[in-house]
């Protein structure tokens, strides 16, 4: 699972209040922001762009790149 499948599947919208191409639309904006405002270090510790990792952050691909990787699997 990628960094950002993983946050969307955390976000749920009341499919009582929104139409369904209301509902698929609003997640489109949440994921296209989340992307462009935020690194998934700033929301799972070791993930690519945390602060605290000690490797340098790879500013080469872009936001995308980073939250398309796949997650690492914790133990």
């Amino acid at each position: 699972m990628t960094y950002i499948d993983a946050v969307m599947r955390g976000i749920r919208i009341d499919k009582k209040l929104l139409a369904p191409e209301e509902q698929e639309r609003l997640k489109g904006i949440i994921r296209e922001l989340l992307i462009l405002l935020r690194c998934p270090g700033n929301i799972w510790k070791g993930a690519p762009g945390d602060p605290d990792k000690e490797e340098p952050r790879n500013w080469d691909g872009g936001c995308d790149e980073c939250w398309a990787q796949e997650m690492e699997v914790r133990k």
